[in-house]
């Protein structure tokens, strides 16, 4: 493993990009960076050679979300434990994980917050419970002893919920659907509805402002309010343009002084 360097792993990167997905690659570049961290923290290595080695571009123009109506047709498609999992989808803009990691202790009602500790960014956030969420976090039966709010009957965590989402999506006409589009539709109906895109990140927990920015085109009203602004700018009765803004003095010589020609 010592012999290994950063050329051994672009060489390995461009091997496996010939014929796959660029997020593909990326996402077994990141397990094989992970790999390396362990070993140098254990020290069978030095340096990380992964480190430095810069992801491929990934061409990601999906952004499917649902429309209210599509929405009411997956709710109506669900129950039980899936039906309060997809609901609080809908409303929180957690990804699978962070649901699935959900415990109570996290969960403040009085102050209406939900905590997320477990985030992909490694950021806490806050996300504020409209009556919706807190109406069906407070629907959710409590397993005895166990900390998770979605959890079998031994208390344990979900590992999976993929088995009953597809079936859901299947019986309400939507399988096109992923999961993750349900975070995309938290943060595209916010966006439809008038919220600054500042606070769609904070609630999404982005990291930067370039992956909130794939949900601008949502607004086009506060896009055309914003530009509006500027009518009337360069009307005369506006501002008027100044009739002289500076004057050139040409020197006069003085007599006698003048060159000869």
């Amino acid at each position: 493993m010592a012999q290994i360097t950063s050329e051994d792993v672009e060489g390995y990167q461009s091997f496996r990009k010939e014929g796959r997905k660029a997020s593909t690659v990326n996402r077994e570049m990141i397990l094989l960076r992970h790999i390396f961290s362990r070993a140098v923290a254990w020290r069978y290595m030095l340096v990380n050679p992964a480190t430095g080695v810069k992801q491929l571009l990934e061409e990601n123009h999906r952004l499917r979300y649902l429309t209210y109506k599509e929405a009411a047709r997956l709710l109506k498609a669900c129950s039980g434990y899936l039906l309060a999992i997809v609901r609080v989808a809908l409303h929180s803009g957690l990804r699978k994980g962070e649901l699935l990691a959900l415990k109570w202790a996290d969960i403040d009602f009085d102050q209406k917050v939900l905590t997320v500790l477990n985030s992909k960014s490694s950021r806490t956030r806050h996300i504020r419970m409209n009556r919706t969420l807190e109406r069906t976090l407070l629907s959710i039966a409590r397993t005895e002893e166990s900390p998770y709010v979605f959890c079998k009957s031994d208390g344990e965590p979900f590992g999976e919920i993929k088995v009953g989402f597809l079936a859901a999506r299947k019986r309400a006409g939507l399988e096109d659907v992923r999961f993750h589009d349900l975070r995309h539709t938290f943060a595209s109906w916010l966006v439809i509805k008038g919220r600054p895109l500042t606070e769609v990140r904070e609630l999404l927990g982005h990291k930067t402002f370039e992956m909130t920015l794939r949900y601008a085109h949502l607004a086009p009203d506060q896009m055309a309010e914003a530009v509006s602004v500027l009518d009337g700018l360069d009307e005369a009765d506006v501002v008027a343009e100044p009739k002289t803004l500076y004057r050139v003095a040409t020197p006069v010589p003085h007599e006698g002084n003048e060159r000869k020609r």
